[in-house]
């Protein structure tokens, strides 16, 4: 019988939750699944000690595997901010990441929180789509990571944003 559910973890929870891996090591395992790997971008492990002291990871668990991961985090301006998702190829295309964002969407509404903005790559038509069909809307100008052109994405809380 295959098992999916949702994991929540709170900043601060990742080896509570899941002792067998360090979140350095996963997000280095799933490094390559994006279309522009990240350690192509920033330090993995600078970036795995933020996300774990910081942000509210979202897991996907399928038969005890992380098949999708999310992680957001409120800024000090009180703005949510969508640091990374992904899901495993061999997952993509069932509705996944639109779970997980629903689940991302639920806690900035019990946050109060005004917005998700999130980044993805200009030249990655999938992630564009996803964002767009789940609601958030493409900034016109783009921004430059280290020589790669982002596009900044907003959803808009529908309860302080009418």
């Amino acid at each position: 019988m295959n098992k999916n559910h949702i994991k929540i973890v709170s900043p601060g929870e990742w080896m509570n939750t899941f002792p067998d891996i360090s979140l350095h090591d996963y997000i280095s395992q799933i490094d390559n699944y994006f279309a522009l790997p990240f350690s192509k971008q920033i330090d993995l492990r600078s970036y795995a000690d933020k996300l774990g002291k910081n942000a509210t990871i979202i897991t996907d668990i399928q038969d005890g595997e992380i098949v999708g991961f999310a992680a957001a985090y409120l800024n000090k301006e009180h703005e949510s901010y969508l640091s990374c998702l992904c899901i495993s190829p061999d997952y993509r295309g069932q509705g996944r990441a639109a779970r997980i964002l629903g689940y991302v969407k639920s806690m900035v509404l019990q946050l109060h929180s005004p917005k998700i903005t999130c980044r993805t790559n200009a030249n990655d038509p999938i992630a564009l789509k996803m964002y767009e069909k789940a609601g958030f809307t493409p900034s016109e100008e783009t921004i430059s990571v280290k020589g790669h052109e982002k596009v900044i994405l907003t959803w808009h809380n529908p309860e302080t944003h009418p």
